[in-house]
């Protein structure tokens, strides 16, 4: 009898798929909870003397736990797409890390995401690791998207993912638009407010906001910043060629 060799079969490699988060459908803490502001959370809000009843044009509150060194960041925000919120470390749009939450344009669900604000103008990126983020739930309520990401504090891949352990100016971002789950953010509505200084996240403590952001080449518009010219500038050389032609009739 004749026997066959073995064939051996060359190992196949999938390449890595991106899972969509895992979604609640419960509404994260509605009402929000402003009396640990300052004691036990950090906390922003706009405008600063909302109550968080549904009178909260955005919001955000985080709170630091030592023990599992994990931040829990609560957004919200009345735009009806997306609430997020950025950490620069020069208090520029641009290399930031993002983290937000965003209604999906089919479902309604809201996701919690991992992003990332490219440099120039570039727009948001998804970050494919989204292994920083322990856990997220999301809702849409009465025109307002909420959601609850629970973070590490260090992740081990710093590059887009920072260390929340150090001072970074924040950025706080709205916008109407809707994207998957899998998708980044989209443009905001307006100029994000950017803290009136850098902040550690672990610190409880009410933050300001006192100017917007300038931007290292706006990475979600192309439009130019250039200013039109002046009035001035436009009538002095008429008014000057009036001038020499009074001039040559008087001579």
């Amino acid at each position: 009898p004749t026997t066959k060799a073995p064939t051996t079969k060359a190992p196949t490699t999938k390449a890595p798929t991106m899972k969509a988060p895992t979604n609640k459908t419960s509404a994260p803490n509605f009402p929000l909870d402003f009396s640990g502001c300052g004691s036990t959370t950090l906390c922003f809000r706009d405008p600063s003397d909302c109550t968080g009843t549904g009178d909260c044009k955005y919001a955000l509150i985080v709170q630091y736990n030592g023990t599992t060194q994990r931040v829990t960041f609560h957004l919200v925000s009345k735009a009806g797409g997306f609430a997020a919120v950025g950490f620069s470390k020069d208090s520029m749009m641009g290399m930031d890390d993002v983290l937000g939450c965003q209604r999906d344009v089919n479902t309604d669900r809201v996701y919690g995401k991992d992003c990332w604000n490219p440099n120039g103008r570039n727009p948001n990126q998804y970050d494919a690791d989204q292994t920083s983020i322990v856990s997220q739930e999301g809702a849409y309520v009465d025109g307002a998207v909420a959601c609850r990401i629970v973070r590490v504090l260090i992740p081990s891949d710093t590059s887009q993912d920072y260390d929340l352990s150090q001072l970074y100016t924040l950025l706080f971002a709205m916008g109407s638009s809707r994207g998957g789950p899998l998708e980044a953010l989209s443009k905001h509505d307006t100029v994000p407010i950017v803290s009136d200084g850098a902040v550690n996240v672990t610190e409880a403590q009410v933050i300001g906001a006192t100017q917007e952001p300038t931007t290292a080449g706006d990475h979600s518009s192309g439009a130019s910043t250039s200013e039109p010219p002046s009035a001035a500038g436009s009538v002095c050389p008429f008014a000057f060629l009036i001038v020499l032609f009074l001039v040559f009739l008087l001579v």
